[in-house]
């Protein structure tokens, strides 16, 4: 992040703090509604279900009771734990049950879920149908209240020392949020304590202003700011705003208008033609993203609820997708996507039965640069694509191929004609029409008024690539 974005966001803070301090509108215990959950300590009058139950799971919806193959409970030294097996459990069962995680405001992060002194380990398997779970509560150790939020909770120490007397939720610049939470009866000693403890878990102190001390993590802050004369410190966490880089669409030989119907992912992803369409593979696949996966499928991109085998159809197109095996040792996705007219679409962008297969570069390049930038991109085996190889195997479904590979209405890509990629000083380009055709081009052919071919230079585009079946990018 740049530092003077940065210096701003704090000096935002300290000025907010500053008021809320002058002006004694820091809020009060009596204004403030903690929707906290007091920790359980243990019972020996209840049933040891029924103590696990109150604090250890809380209002989390569990499998269903008649799955149950397994549930053994432990106590030593102050920390409880709860081991649960379950046979028979559905990808539907499963995602419902982390649906209900994330709703009672645990932190899932990669196979596990965290909420205040409370872990979970969480282990699947989708073919043999099998959950278990694992249950730790430490009485321990300390908790952030409920009312800051779970990612926040994991990341930054908890604060251990006086007791909690006000919270205030802040929208501040250039941060996500922030939160601000007062401390009463805290000695000096104990606030630098605390920062030592930031310190050793990886914050660094950034810089002190008034009093009030900045350390950051990455995108994370935490600032204090103690007040020797109440015996009261504030803390406000939260986090920095980030601009992610948009995560890639699967990859080829996937067409294009199937790529659109799938949300991208950060998992190491591949694509095999197949009979019945196209396997695709995930590896590296955690629980959190996988959830987040199915999540979104069922939402903005439009499939079907998830059948308890496993199986869901898109809403808007004639396609289905099945999901071959999952579990969280090897975290690796196998799914096939079902298309109407498979092995066409198995062989679209391929030349009929011959072992190759059409795609494009995701960066541009001048035409000087074009077929090195292919090479670096795709490897030493791959050509740029010849316009009239593609016009002689799609030249009656022309638009369809562009589709296929991603070429949109009105972009130029370069490739090569007659076996050159050059006229002279000017490169070949196949230029995909959209609307009314164009003025001042040298045209050398054309499919209708879908594609023309041309030429020039001076430009950047995307090239247009002949890969062989076994190259998969």
């Amino acid at each position: 992040m740049d530092n003077k974005i940065k210096q701003f966001a704090i000096a935002a803070l300290v000025v907010l703090l500053g008021l809320l301090l002058l002006t004694g509108c820091v809020p009060k215990p009596e204004d403030t509604k903690v929707d906290g959950q007091a920790k359980m300590m243990l019972d020996a009058t209840k049933a040891p279900e029924d103590i696990v139950q109150r604090s250890l799971l809380g209002n989390l919806s569990m499998p269903p009771e008649q799955n149950k193959t397994e549930w053994t409970e432990d106590e030593s030294g102050g920390v409880r734990t709860l081991s649960a097996g379950y046979a028979g459990i559905s990808l539907p069962a499963l995602l419902d049950f982390l649906k209900s995680i994330d709703k009672e405001n645990w932190y899932l992060t990669g196979n596990n879920a965290y909420k205040g002194s409370r872990s979970l380990d969480i282990a699947y398997d989708f073919e043999a149908q099998k959950l278990h779970l694992d249950f730790t509560i430490d009485d321990s150790k300390p908790e952030w209240p409920e009312v800051l939020p779970q990612n926040l909770a994991y990341s930054i120490p908890v604060f251990p020392y006086g007791q909690f007397g006000a919270f205030e939720e802040r929208e501040m610049p250039e941060t996500d949020k922030a939160y601000m939470l007062v401390y009463k009866n805290v000695a000096l000693p104990d606030v630098m304590a605390y920062e030592e403890t930031l310190i050793s878990s990886g914050f660094e102190l950034d810089q002190e202003i008034n009093g009030q001390r900045f350390f950051l993590k990455n995108t994370l802050f935490a600032t204090v700011s103690p007040n020797a004369l109440t015996g009261e410190v504030a803390i406000i966490l939260g986090s920095f705003k980030v601009s992610y880089v948009p995560l890639p669409p699967w990859p080829d030989p996937l067409p294009e208008k199937y790529k659109r119907l799938l949300p991208p992912v950060g998992a190491l992803c591949s694509v095999t033609a197949i009979s019945e369409g196209f396997e695709l593979t995930a590896e590296k696949m955690m629980l959190s993203e996988m959830y987040a996966f199915f999540t979104a499928i069922q939402g903005y991109y439009e499939w079907a609820a998830l059948s308890e085998s496993g199986s869901t159809q898109h809403t808007g197109q004639d396609c289905a997708l099945k999901v071959v095996s999952y579990n969280t040792d090897e975290n690796r996705l196998v799914m096939h996507l079902l298309v109407e007219d498979a092995e066409a679409s198995a062989r679209q962008l391929r030349g009929g039965d011959d072992a190759f297969y059409f795609g494009l570069t995701q960066n541009t390049y001048d035409e000087q640069q074009a077929m090195d930038g292919i090479l670096d991109e795709f490897g030493q085996t791959v050509e740029m694509a010849s316009w009239e190889e593609i016009k002689a195997l799609y030249g009656d479904r022309f638009a369809q191929f562009l589709d296929e590979v991603g070429v949109r209405p009105g972009e130029d890509v370069w490739v090569i004609f007659k076996k050159s990629g050059f006229d002279g000083h000017r490169h070949y380009f196949l230029a995909r029409i959209s609307g009314s055709p164009r003025e001042d081009f040298l045209l050398y052919d054309k499919v209708g008024n879908e594609a023309w071919l041309g030429s020039w230079y001076g430009i950047k585009l995307r090239a247009m690539v002949k890969i062989p079946d076994n190259k998969t990018g």
